[in-house]
């Protein structure tokens, strides 16, 4: 709309290049994923001191809020996108419990497991991860049930096994 491209106006140029538009930003923008992806990419070299750091790695998964551009999951060119971002979501995930579960954290690394389980729901280490937690606060019953709904899920859902490991 106009009223819409008033604002827009402000952030963005599209100009004309050699036949092609080209999108270009203007020197104030915010782009959450690539504030994401530098930021985790440092927090997973992990120049500074862990338990310092508590903060800004909550901030960071914070950032994530699912695949993405997730509205276009079937366009080729986003895949690899799509698949880093992932990726580095998960590797902070798990660092993130791992320090949480070195606090004695368990219940914020419980909330952090049960959010990265809705977007990415087949990943057998935070499964195993959500499970172990539950078991050491004495869990047990809830643990079973989570077991026996992924390997439900996993089997009769989609016709795979689980790896030995998530047996164990």
């Amino acid at each position: 709309s106009t009223h819409c491209m008033g604002k827009l106006i402000n952030y963005i140029d599209i100009r004309s290049l050699d036949g092609c538009y080209v999108l270009q930003l203007k020197d104030d923008y915010f782009l959450d994923w690539e504030e994401f992806s530098i930021k985790a990419e440092e927090l997973l070299q992990g120049k500074k001191s862990i338990e310092s750091n508590l903060e800004e790695y909550l901030e960071v998964l914070a950032l994530y809020k699912d695949n993405f551009m997730s509205n276009s999951a079937y366009e080729g060119w986003i895949a690899s996108s799509r698949n880093h971002y992932k990726r580095l979501y998960l590797k902070l995930v798990r660092k993130t419990v791992e320090i949480l579960r070195e606090l004695k954290n368990d219940k914020l690394a419980l909330d952090i497991l049960e959010k990265a389980l809705i977007i990415e729901f087949f990943d057998e280490a935070l499964n195993m991860d959500y499970m172990q937690i539950l078991i050491n606060q004495g869990r047990y019953s809830e643990a079973l049930n989570h077991f026996k709904y992924i390997r439900n899920k996993f089997s009769k859902e989609f016709d795979i096994d689980s790896s030995k490991a998530f047996y164990n």
